[in-house]
């Protein structure tokens, strides 16, 4: 079997096909477990920030630094994934997550929060890689795109499921009781794809290097990375930092400025990972017709661009629609780009170091945006020019998909 080729499982009969979704949904489980974590504190930054009497530049920087162990390691986790067992990997990235939550529960301090979203970033980082490389291997024969697209929905669900918990789980438990549901939430899919997932190593189906009949490796252009992946994902990256900066501070807004109840804030914050949740499935379906990025990029970083503008200074029902709208229209950009790099590998090593990239893409967005958006509401405390921040940065993206070889 060469690389190109389909690894983990039997692909004939109904009893195969049933084994390979229930592999799928494993995966997928476990993804949504490590967007729960990675999500659990903006829906209670409030709280967070004046138990710890954290001013916005500091509150900022906590909420980002999970993601800054998976934009070291994504790259290397995509190294990792493409030569190494991939249900090992994911459990090892689960029981990182279940000890990033662990560790807060001993003393809620902002160091220990720091050094438990440091070791979760780490299971992040794993999970993020070779949970969706288990979906592609997995996927029924003429369904990789429907099992991709389902993948796709992980971080809108993780985040729909802890921003609408988050309040209930404060107001009974304390902040304690957000990481104890993570802890659980981690632990229920690290038993899952221990259970559900085939114990095949990736390494069985990922033969030595291509070489020539002399044994010499063959150093032609199949055996370098596309330099399209590379423009792909540092376009995504200040996309990213976008989308993350408004899901981040948005509910922040809403509490502070419009004075509402932390449920409802939390709540209409979450209506944006509802909306993507379509829109991964509706992005999907494009990419699959008509095959451009660029395309979907633009029109939906145009749009975006005008939505980040508005949306801070909308009242009303309309604030609840435009957010879902927000994560629809949001969304199909990270989709597409996942479709793109899969689309463009040309090795199944080469897929993996694809999705290492988009995560170092994505979590360098997660850093970058949400930090400077707090430095920058710290200094001057006008929610009105971070929207325009945003807003300017959102619209150099679409420029940069225009004129970059993204195709």
């Amino acid at each position: 079997m060469n690389e190109s080729e389909p690894c983990c499982l039997p692909r004939e009969g109904p009893r195969a096909s049933l084994r390979a979704w229930t592999t799928v949904t494993a995966a997928f489980a476990a993804g949504v477990s490590a967007a729960a974590s990675q999500n659990q504190l903006p829906p209670v930054a409030t709280v967070v920030q004046s138990t710890l009497q954290l001013d916005p530049t500091l509150m900022g920087l906590l909420m980002s630094c999970f993601g800054l162990t998976g934009l070291l390691l994504g790259v290397p986790a995509g190294v990792v994934v493409g030569r190494s067992s991939l249900k090992k990997l994911t459990l090892v990235g689960l029981a990182a997550l279940v000890a990033g939550n662990f560790v807060p529960l001993l003393r809620f301090t902002a160091g220990v929060i720091t050094a438990g979203r440091v070791v979760g970033g780490v299971g992040f980082a794993l999970v993020a890689v070779a949970a969706p490389a288990i979906v592609s291997a997995s996927a029924p024969p003429g369904r990789r795109g429907l099992a991709m697209g389902i993948w796709s929905a992980w971080v809108p669900a993780g985040t729909i499921l802890v921003f609408n918990l988050a309040p209930s789980l404060l107001e009974a438990f304390s902040l304690a009781g957000v990481w104890g549901f993570c802890l659980l939430l981690s632990l229920a899919a690290l038993g899952a794809v221990w259970l559900l997932v085939p114990n095949r190593p990736a390494a069985e189906n990922n033969p030595a290097p291509a070489s020539s009949p002399g044994g010499e490796s063959l150093p032609d252009e199949s055996r370098r990375l596309n330099p399209r992946l590379l423009c792909i994902t540092g376009i995504f990256a200040l996309y990213a930092s976008t989308m993350l900066s408004v899901t981040t501070w948005f509910p922040t807004f809403l509490v502070q400025v419009r004075s509402m109840p932390l449920a409802t804030a939390t709540f209409i914050g979450s209506l944006a990972s509802v909306g993507a949740v379509g829109g991964c499935l509706v992005a999907g379906h494009l990419y699959d017709r008509y095959r451009s990025l660029r395309r979907i990029c633009i029109t939906s970083c145009v749009i975006q661009a005008l939505l980040y503008l508005l949306i801070f200074n909308l009242t009303g029902v309309v604030v609840p629609v435009a957010q879902t709208l927000v994560g629809f229209i949001g969304s199909m950009v990270p989709t597409a780009v996942f479709a793109a790099v899969s689309h463009l590998a040309r090795r199944r090593r080469e897929v993996a170091l694809g999705l290492g990239l988009t995560l170092t893409a994505q979590n360098g967005g997660l850093i970058l945006g949400p930090s400077l958006s707090g430095l920058l509401l710290g200094t001057t405390g006008s929610w009105d020019l971070l929207a325009m921040t945003i807003s300017l940065t959102c619209a150099l993206t679409a420029v940069l998909w225009l004129v970059l070889p993204v195709e």
